[in-house]
């Protein structure tokens, strides 16, 4: 069963500190996108699931809840540098100014509210990064020529 969610993790809505606290003791948080600047990956108002992740495991391309001086935000990280991040709204022109990795909260794992076929839904399954890896369209491409009776067997 899923915990009914946090209402806005912003400032002024009085739940960033329970979310900061929350994450810091390890335990996920479920919050409500708000703003644009993730469209169309996130939609204000959709549900996410965010879990606590430790800075030396977020990749390029993962979307996290950094805490900023203007308040947290959820954006996806765009460069790594030695103890710096540099995240960026899918929406935004410019990217945000480059934080502390320890200013990394957590990481989006799961869209709650997203349509089964319309953008992010969470880490990609190990099957599907192998396939797009390039050996798994190889072998679907030869598969399909093998069908057509275009290879030989």
């Amino acid at each position: 069963m899923i915990p009914p969610p946090l209402e806005r993790a912003r400032a002024g809505f009085g739940r960033e500190r329970e979310i900061t606290r929350r994450l810091r003791h390890g335990r996920a948080v479920y919050v409500r996108a708000w703003g644009s600047s993730m469209t169309p990956a996130l939609r204000p108002g959709e549900r996410l699931r965010i879990a606590p992740v430790h800075a030396a495991a977020v990749r390029v391309s993962d979307i996290v809840l950094v805490e900023a001086a203007a308040g947290p935000r959820i954006h996806r990280v765009i460069a790594l540098a030695g103890s710096r991040i540099t995240t960026q709204g899918d929406a935004m022109p410019r990217p945000d100014p480059p934080a502390p990795a320890a200013a990394v909260l957590g990481r989006v794992c799961a869209n709650l509210d997203a349509a089964p076929n319309r953008g992010w839904q969470g880490p990609p399954s190990r099957a599907r990064r192998w396939f797009y890896s390039g050996r798994g369209v190889v072998w679907w491409n030869r598969l399909r020529r093998l069908r057509a009776g275009v290879v030989a067997r």
